[in-house]
């Protein structure tokens, strides 16, 4: 019939327990709740570990495989001793083992250029640097006179003797990698802070026996003297002493091999120089008595050199305010340094202010005193 039709359509559909119900709908509405409680819980967690602070302090102690070695980059830190078997530049990372590795990709820039490094190093990730640390090292005491230096720009493969005032060499890993050694890597032999100079009123004096007295600024230099490239070796003549303290205890610092470095500097000829003021050849000079040229370095060291180095033709000291195709870095002499190649380091006096013709060499221990003085063993 049609209702029978009709119930067959729509059945009516089963009764259930409203209590039932509720319960189910409240169980199920608490798992959920409880499993993102859960979740949050774990993701905090897991932030909280990825994101740990760690002080420099602690950082610099994980250097080896039984400490775990870590690097950091900008803020952050990285764990990387299982990647280091995978590094394509072999166990050369660990020279940045509890240290920045930010400059040593300024140094090897495919890291930087290609993008992919940051990628590689990010999983590897365990927190970021303590911001204390990062605010301290920006602080600046005034009272202490090394505290202009350009330590920033210091790199942490060096190997420090000293901070104040700095002295470091490159590390004998480094020494071959470059014919020409970078900048950054250059070691450093200081004997006082570094000198803060303004290079646009920065001018040298040229004065002394057979010479008209005049300033030239780093612009005449640049202009007036025909520029010239040497490519040289600087060596500190201590370079190696640590092997003498082996035998027998030396003074001085226990210099490595990598007091040492190569580059390809630009500047004036100090015999164009000469010549310019008066003093013309080696026969007018010991006919006005000259016999050296001192050097004067703004941090008040000086050096000489004979006469006859100085004004050869084949003579190749030179004036210079370019390294390795840049300006002269405050860390190796801006804004003019002197170089005298084949002769020992400290000859080649950095921040030089003045240029004195003598008939006696330069005074003070670097040039007159035992330091720095070739003894045959005979």
């Amino acid at each position: 019939t049609a209702q029978v039709r009709a119930l067959q359509r729509d059945p009516e559909p089963p009764k259930t327990d409203g209590r039932k119900l509720g319960m189910v709908a409240a169980f199920s509405a608490s798992a959920i709740a409880g499993l993102a409680i859960h979740q949050s819980v774990e993701c905090k967690e897991k932030a909280a570990q990825k994101e740990r602070v760690y002080t420099l302090e602690e950082i610099s102690k994980h250097t080896s495989a039984e400490t775990r070695i870590w690097v950091t980059y900008t803020d952050s830190v990285y764990d990387i001793t299982d990647f280091i078997i995978d590094h394509p530049g072999g166990d050369r990372i660990l020279l940045a083992a509890g240290k920045a590795i930010d400059p040593f990709w300024r140094l090897y820039q495919m890291h930087v250029t290609r993008g992919n490094a940051i990628k590689i190093l990010e999983p590897m990730k365990i927190g970021t640097i303590d911001p204390k640390d990062l605010a301290n090292a920006s602080k600046v005491d005034e009272s202490d006179p090394y505290s202009k230096d350009p330590v920033a720009n210091r790199h942490p493969a060096l190997i420090y003797h000293s901070n104040k005032p700095c002295n470091a060499e490159l590390p004998r890993d480094l020494i071959l990698d470059n014919w020409i050694t970078p900048n950054p890597l250059w070691f450093i032999r200081h004997h006082h802070p570094v000198p803060i100079i303004d290079g646009a009123k920065y001018t040298l004096k040229v004065h002394g026996l057979g010479t008209k007295a005049l300033n030239i600024s780093i612009e005449d230099l640049r202009t007036r003297f025909t520029p010239h490239e040497v490519t040289t070796t600087i060596q500190c003549g201590g370079n190696r002493r640590e092997e003498f303290n082996r035998l027998e205890e030396t003074s001085g610092i226990s210099w490595g091999s990598g007091a040492m470095s190569t580059a390809t500097f630009k500047g004036a000829l100090l015999r164009d120089v000469l010549t310019f003021t008066g003093l013309m050849t080696p026969q007018s000079a010991e006919k006005d008595g000259v016999k050296h040229v001192i050097f004067e370095g703004m941090d008040e060291m000086q050096a000489s050199i004979p006469i006859e180095k100085a004004l050869s033709v084949y003579g190749d000291v030179l004036l210079a305010y370019e390294m390795n195709g840049e300006t002269l870095p405050p860390e190796h002499g801006f804004p003019l340094r002197v170089v005298v190649p084949g002769t020992v380091g400290v000859r080649n006096v950095k921040w030089v202010k003045a240029i004195r013709t003598s008939d006696e060499e330069a005074e003070g221990p670097w040039q007159r005193g035992i330091s720095y003085k070739g003894l045959s063993p005979a």
